[in-house]
Parts: structure tokens; sequence; C-alpha cells
């Protein structure tokens, strides 16, 4: 039996799912069974994993059934201690394992571990490093108002995951990891390693790049608060996704990469380059206007504070 079990979802995967699957593979800590749910790829998903001759890798494929069902498919079958969490368009540092099976072995009281990471585009270009709390107490605080855990991060103990009954299934895709995580917190501590321990990919799927609805989040926190879902509620969710068109989230996915180069790099010609891109996805979209000024006026900001910085200093 493994100590751990990799646990990866893959749903039309084909463009990052090698360099994903050798990220793990490549691990300074070897000890793993390496679980694949393939949820129903029509693609060259199974053919591109299929290449890879390693007994680790155990192949399950199922119908469409969202991450949720997956994931939880994936919980039934593993049989290592820990969980470690990672997705099929993330790439996981070396040591990544070795580095959260220790602190987990070593601090009993903690029931899941994750950790910062380097956010990259579609084309591996790095952005910037994502932070998030790193101790329980602080953790704990910020789970009240969003999730604290990058979920392709994660390394947890699979009993308690069990034992609360896995990812709730009618919400799908939509906030599982968030959901799962609160629950889970109730039975142990938590801790976030604080430096980088995967990349973490945004792309145009990505349901963070393309939904900004109110109502939305609304829905959200009425539902992590009580812990479950109303019919009606999945019913709202399920609607707000679909009224998000193709080109819809072409074009966020963009004006949320010209926000992050423009906060994090404060890289005008970046956020530019790629509002110009949303714009062609989109020339409706009514955000297009609105983050062409934000950028210009953070831009202008900030050249601003670094002149009068110059300046005290003469």
């Amino acid at each position: 039996m493994s100590k751990v079990s990799v646990l990866m979802a893959v749903y039309n995967g084909e463009r990052f799912v090698e360099e994903t699957i050798i990220s793990v593979l490549n691990q300074t800590f070897g000890d793993f069974e390496f679980i694949i749910i393939d949820d129903g790829s029509t693609d060259s998903t199974k053919e591109i994993i299929s290449k890879f001759d390693d007994k680790r890798i155990k192949y399950y494929y199922f119908e469409n059934a969202g991450l949720a069902k997956a994931l939880n498919r994936g919980l039934k079958i593993s049989s290592g201690k820990y969980i470690a969490r990672i997705d099929a368009d993330d790439i996981c540092y070396p040591e990544r394992f070795e580095i959260q099976y220790k602190f987990m072995e070593e601090n009993p009281e903690y029931v899941v571990c994750g950790g910062f990471a380097d956010l990259i585009t579609e084309d591996n270009e790095f952005i910037c490093t994502y932070l998030v709390p790193n101790l329980d107490e602080d953790i704990k605080k910020q789970m009240q108002i969003k999730n604290c855990f990058l979920h392709s991060s994660t390394f947890y103990i699979r009993e308690k995951a069990i034992e609360i009954g896995g990812y709730y299934e009618p919400i799908k895709q939509y906030f599982e990891d968030y959901l799962f995580f609160k629950k889970l917190l109730f039975n142990g501590k938590g801790y976030n390693i604080p430096h980088s321990i995967i990349k973490y990919r945004i792309t145009v799927g990505s349901i963070n790049s393309s939904l900004k609805n109110r109502r939305f989040k609304k829905n959200v926190k009425k539902i992590i608060d009580r812990g479950y879902a109303s019919v009606q509620e999945v019913t709202q969710l399920k609607k707000t996704i679909k009224n998000y068109s193709g080109k819809r989230k072409t074009s966020q996915y963009y004006l949320l990469l010209s926000r992050l180069f423009i906060r994090h790099q404060n890289n005008l010609l970046k956020a530019i380059n790629n509002i110009g891109i949303a714009f062609k996805a989109e020339p409706l979209n009514p955000y297009v206007p609105i983050t062409l000024c934000y950028c210009f006026i953070w831009y202008s900001f900030n050249s601003l504070r670094k002149f009068n910085c110059c300046e005290s200093t003469k």
C-alpha cells in the first residue's frame, strides 16, 4: 500500500495533462499511487495518458458527471493515508510531496496542508506568486470570507475526507473545494507551506476567470455557510454558468490577465495587449473599457508614487 494517493480528475485535458503527469512522476518522494479519473473526455486525453509506462498510474474512465463526483470516485478507489490533489493543467514542483508528507507526519493534529503557488498563463508565462494565509488561526478566520486553499496544492488525510462525505456533488465543479475544506477544518488544523509548491495555471475554462456575478457570489456564500444547496440554488448556479458564452469566457479570461499583470508587475504593455485580445473576443463586453480605465489609473498611480519616492531621496 502506498503512503500517498495522488488524485487527479481530468476532462478533455489533452493540452496540458502530459506536462502535469510528468511533474507528478518526477517527484523526489516516490511512494505514491497516481489515481487518474477521466471524467468522460472526448479528446485525446486517454491516448496521452496511455503513453506513460509507470506502474504507479491507475487510470479509470467514467461518463462525465462533474468534478465533485469524479473526485469522490477517486477517494473511494485510493488507498493511501494521504491524498495529494493536482489538477490536470497544473504543475508540481519536484519536492512538493516530500515537503507536505514530512509536515503532515510531524504534525498529526493537521488534516490538510496546502501551499503558495506561482500563477502562470495558458502559455506558461509567469504572472506572480499567489499568497494565502499559512497559519491555522488565520486560515480559519479567512475561510469565513473566502477559500484559503488552492485545491491543486492540497495534501490531506483521506480518512477524514471520507468521514465528512467527500465532495458535495450537487454543486459539481463550481466551488466544491471551498465547501470541502471548510468542513474538513472542523476535524483538525490547516496549514499552507509559505512558498510556492506548484505552478497554478489560469485558463479560459477556469470558473474563477469567468464568473464575476454578484448574485452568484451571494448564493455561494449562503451555501457555504449552510453546508448544502437547495434544488433551486443548484438550478440558479447552472443557469448562471450557462449564461456565460464561449466568447464571454474568453474575453473575461484576458481581462483577468490584464488586471493581474498591472497589479503584480505594473506592466501596462502586457495589460493593454490582453485587453485588446479580450475586445476581439467580445467587442460588446462592458468590462473591457472598465478594465482599460482601471489599468491606466493603477499604472499612473504607481508611476507617480515611484516618482515621489525618487524625489524624496534627493
